[in-house]
């Protein structure tokens, strides 16, 4: 998992939504992807948020805010 680029897909969501678009199971997707972040890549320990699972750094905080 790549927060990298998962970020700007969520991005790409919240602009949708933002400009009111209205396709049915955007919220959901919206909600999904936080829920994703949450579980993927945030470190509880120190409250960020890692580039992927696997890479331990933060360079993606952006992403998960």
């Amino acid at each position: 998992m790549d927060t990298s680029v998962s970020g700007w897909q969520i991005q790409a969501l919240k602009a949708g939504k933002l400009s009111g678009c209205q396709n049915e199971g955007l919220e959901r997707a919206i909600e999904k992807s936080a829920i994703f972040l949450r579980t993927i890549s945030f470190n509880p320990a120190n409250g960020s948020f890692s580039y992927s699972e696997t890479a331990p750094t933060s360079g993606e905080a952006g992403a998960g805010r």
